[in-house]
């Protein structure tokens, strides 16, 4: 039977650039809706905090009646697991640890082993690894019967989507995913894969200053990105990095897209879209910076992963609401499928 939506209110972690936000309203019915997207990230944001007993504080002011916080330090991977009255919410934390850095730099692809194409080496490594452990949790939380809502900010949105995909495997229903700053995950064909099993349910949201969905470069666009970065002056570096964008093979997101610029949310679900947004950022990137300082490298890379953080997520989606573009958004949306 479908319970009433989940009332969230007080947000008891909130990052400092946060303001004291009304509660909002959680319905799953609903899909892509502002405040459940609002939520959602808040729910990513959640996954890194310590102690754990701030976890378990939010999750029960917010109703979950049962929840379990799981990490395995040598895989990179923690995750909680939560039950709610109708549904059953899977947090995936983003990169906090050496660990977790070593495995984000293994762009090279491997085969989606029970999917389908290519897939990021060091992540679906860590999938794999945790695969029997973290199923486990899901069917103990209920995730056996009720539907799964899975979100994750960097890192833990490329792990959100891969376990999403092995729960429709196992015949689980999945209702939802919430992907922040994902990185881009792998070929074609498993993007295609992607799009056919969870397309229509599947919210990537991206801010427009951050690096994290922009890398691993797409193999479209290997000689403009490298021209962009690195210019005419280096081209034996420039044309060893096109080599190694084409040899890697990732290409562009799937699902429905949105990208924060400003005060707006912006679909870019299209092809076209992300490509201009793709070109658009290395071309700032690139004019910030000067290959003989090192210190001009530090200080663009150290304001773009600024714009990476979680934190900066929820003040960002934060502005769209007090904007007031929710009925823009259902429009677009509606436009964009």
């Amino acid at each position: 039977m479908l319970q009433y939506p989940l009332l969230a209110i007080g947000f008891y972690c909130p990052p400092e650039c946060s303001t004291a936000f009304p509660p909002v309203v959680f319905d799953r019915r609903k899909g892509f809706d502002l405040e459940n997207v609002y939520l959602m990230i808040h729910s990513a944001y959640l996954s890194q905090l310590r102690p754990k007993k701030k976890i378990k504080q939010q999750l029960e002011t917010w109703g979950f009646r049962k929840h379990k916080i799981w990490s395995q330090w040598w895989y990179g991977v923690r995750v909680y697991v939560a039950e709610h009255e109708d549904f059953v919410l899977v947090g995936f934390r983003g990169t906090k640890t050496l660990t977790q850095n070593i495995s984000n730099a293994m762009f090279a692809q491997v085969e989606a082993e029970g999917f389908a194409g290519q897939a990021h080496r060091g992540v679906f490594d860590a999938y794999l690894r945790t695969r029997k452990k973290i199923r486990q949790l899901i069917l103990d939380h209920g995730g056996g019967n009720k539907p799964l809502i899975f979100t994750g900010h960097s890192r833990g949105a490329m792990m959100a989507t891969l376990f999403s995909l092995d729960a429709l495997s196992l015949g689980q229903k999945v209702e939802s995913v919430y992907a922040f700053s994902q990185p881009r995950l792998g070929d074609q064909q498993f993007h295609d894969y992607i799009q056919s099993k969870i397309g229509d349910r599947y919210y990537r949201i991206e801010n427009k200053d951050d690096i994290g969905p922009q890398i691993p470069p797409t193999a479209d666009e290997s000689e403009a990105i490298g021209q962009l970065v690195l210019g005419d002056e280096n081209q034996s570096v420039e044309n060893a990095a096109k080599k190694l964008i084409v040899k890697l093979g990732y290409t562009y997101g799937v699902g429905a897209g949105f990208f924060l610029d400003g005060d707006r949310l912006v679909p870019s679900s299209d092809t076209e879209s992300q490509r201009k947004i793709q070109l658009d950022f290395w071309k700032t990137f690139g004019s910030e910076i000067s290959l003989k300082s090192i210190s001009s490298i530090v200080s663009t890379l150290s304001t773009h992963i600024v714009e990476h953080k979680p934190s900066e997520y929820i003040c960002k989606i934060e502005a769209v609401m007090k904007a007031g573009a929710s009925e823009y958004l259902r429009k677009n949306l509606d436009q964009s499928n």
